[in-house]
């Protein structure tokens, strides 16, 4: 069974979300992505579905910078990134530095949780 990480005020809220993806994996929540990179290093997430929050420029570099983080040192972790606005150079920069994939909000449950699971499913082959 998968281990998800769901980071962000907002989806890791999302009772539905969280509800679906504990069918078939087991979930992580985490409200502050400021606390986000210690709960990578010290936990062993197979995916992350990562909100940028919105309202200022510093925080969606901070979304950026953390995928970059991530992708560097675990390289075969999934990033699914989730965007208020859905902006093209947010999420340009998203895949840039190793996102899988992205979303924006609001997002259909069962689609995020389906193409979650596909890059899982497609990794471990």
């Amino acid at each position: 069974m998968p281990n998800v990480l769901v980071s962000g005020p907002s989806v890791s809220s999302d009772k539905r979300l969280i509800d679906l993806l504990k069918k078939s994996a087991r979930v992580g929540l985490n409200r502050d992505n400021a606390e986000l990179i210690p709960l990578v290093q010290t936990n062993n997430f197979d995916a992350i579905i990562l909100e940028i929050q919105t309202g200022d420029e510093a925080l969606v570099q901070l979304g950026i910078e953390q995928i970059k983080e991530i992708k560097n040192v675990h390289t075969m972790i999934k990033v699914v990134v989730v965007h208020k606005n859905g902006e093209r150079k947010v999420f340009g920069q998203a895949f840039k530095f190793g996102a899988n994939d992205a979303f924006r909000k609001p997002y259909k449950v069962p689609l995020l949780v389906e193409r979650l699971f596909a890059l899982l499913d497609e990794s471990s082959k």
